[in-house]
């Protein structure tokens, strides 16, 4: 197999690299097929690696979020190994020198994993591999998994029955009389609800329809804008300031198709009056179910909190472990990060440590936040060390469970388990109520204007070693 694509890749790119042949027309129905699809993983991939010997700066993807920079051109710099420094790291007063400063701050946000050759990562993905279900999703226009609303409708606070019917809704599959006479021919494509000669579409059945409007009316709500389709609507619903109104307006729209479909099976007679009652009942007991199961959780999580308060300052296992708090603050316009490290011994600050630089997203600042807590823990030669972090995906993949951490994040990750190897330490999740001191901190070294109050005494210790580093 492999000799096979030796010898077609010479026949058909002898001098160059199949994503960087340009269109010609001696090839034949089936390579020009091909070449096609080789365009499509061209667009949707991205180039990484720690030598960048072979990723081409002008013609390959290898900017998060920037595509390629086919206008650019540098007579000293062609592949991204010329922007690397011999010892390692991104050469980044050559960056600054030659690039626009937004794209600048994305080529040093770039991890440069340590042994790894130049990979092709597929962006469909978070785990950063190709599959054919992607690919066919994106090549036949069915991307609208891409879109986080999807997930969001999934994750609102209401019965899962009346979420499954604003999925539908959203995804108008809902099985209205227009649609019924349109495939089947067997009813009246009109609304019941307002006795019309209106068709029952999913604008006119929640929005238009006079009877919808009197319920809308009968609540005090003004009717969210729609404009071009139930999906945008509903989009619409998650955005400030409807977002603090999306379940009433999933409940309202749930309620009235209940009651449209009394009319259709159980006879009915259409009363506004009765459609608002309804809803009503169902607001008040969806209202009063969540707060009781809201307060329990948040209950639950201040007493996880002040126990591992109450253990860390009455000294429970300060004997066997000293702690490093870790918090990252990152800003996803300019990739920049800032990590506060607070060393803790016997109960109070020891030391603290803080960084800067520039990553993709804020797991990976998360990650970078331990892997600079071990590192300072391996330079200061402390045993026995426990990294507490408020990141849970992270601490789920080096537990080896099921995680969402992207592939970028995934690629420090194993750098940091073999960290792990050299320090007696473990990590541990920690409610971020417990890292308020260490989050300041982050902040701070972020934007160098950190504030720390006076009424508790570790934010006097903080300006002391702040003092130090300043």
């Amino acid at each position: 197999m492999i000799y096979g694509v030796k010898i077609l890749r010479g026949k058909y790119f002898p001098r160059t690299h199949p994503f960087h042949k340009n269109r010609d027309y001696e090839i034949s129905w089936i390579w020009h097929s091909i070449r096609l699809g080789l365009q499509i993983i061209k667009e949707n991939n991205i180039l990484q690696g720690e030598n960048g010997r072979n990723i081409d700066v002008s013609l390959d993807n290898w900017i998060p979020g920037m595509g390629r920079l086919t206008n650019w051109y540098h007579e000293d710099v062609k592949f991204v190994a010329d922007l690397i420094r011999e010892e390692g790291g991104w050469d980044t007063v050559l960056i600054d020198s030659i690039f626009h400063p937004e794209v600048a701050n994305k080529i040093k946000s770039i991890y440069l994993p340590e042994n790894s050759q130049d990979t092709l990562m597929w962006l469909g993905n978070r785990n950063g591999q190709f599959t054919t279900k992607f690919a066919y999703k994106l090549v036949s226009g069915e991307n609208h998994n891409n879109d986080t609303t999807w997930l969001k409708i999934w994750h609102v606070k209401l019965l899962p029955r009346t979420i499954l019917f604003v999925w539908k809704m959203s995804a108008e599959v809902l099985i209205l009389r227009s649609k019924l006479h349109d495939k089947l021919g067997h009813s009246d494509p009109y609304c019941m609800l307002c006795a019309s000669d209106i068709r029952e579409t999913n604008k006119h059945l929640f929005v238009e329809c006079s009877f919808s409007r009197a319920v809308w009316f009968g609540f005090g709500i003004q009717i969210p804008y729609f404009d071009i389709s139930c999906f945008e609507w509903v989009k619409s619903w998650f955005t400030t300031p409807l977002k603090e109104w999306k379940e009433n307006f999933a409940i309202i729209c749930w309620q009235t198709w209940k009651y449209r479909n009394m009319m259709v099976f159980k006879g009915v007679k259409p009363n506004p009056l009765e459609c608002i009652s309804m809803i009503r009942n169902a607001i008040n007991d969806w209202s009063s179910a969540f707060k009781n199961k809201s307060s329990g959780r948040n209950q639950c999580n201040r007493n996880i909190a002040y126990s591992q308060i109450r253990n860390q300052q009455n000294g429970a296992g300060r004997i066997t472990y000293n702690y490093i708090h870790v918090d990252v603050y990152f800003d996803s316009n300019t990739r920049e990060y800032g990590i506060g490290l607070i060393l803790w011994v016997h109960g109070f600050i020891s030391d603290i440590k803080v960084f800067t630089g520039y990553t993709t997203n804020a797991e990976c600042g998360e990650v970078l936040a331990v892997k600079r807590a071990l590192e300072w823990a391996k330079d200061l030669n402390l045993h026995k060390v426990q990294v507490q972090t408020d990141s849970k995906n992270v601490k789920k993949n080096l537990d080896n469970k099921p995680s969402t951490c992207e592939w970028r994040t995934k690629n420090i990750l194993k750098e940091l388990k073999v960290l792990l190897g050299y320090v007696n330490s473990k990590i541990m999740y920690v409610n971020k109520n417990l890292l308020k001191e260490v989050d300041k901190l982050a902040k701070w070294e972020r934007c160098k204007n950190g504030f720390f109050g006076s009424s508790n005494a570790l934010h006097n210790n903080l300006k002391v070693y702040i003092k130090k580093i300043l």
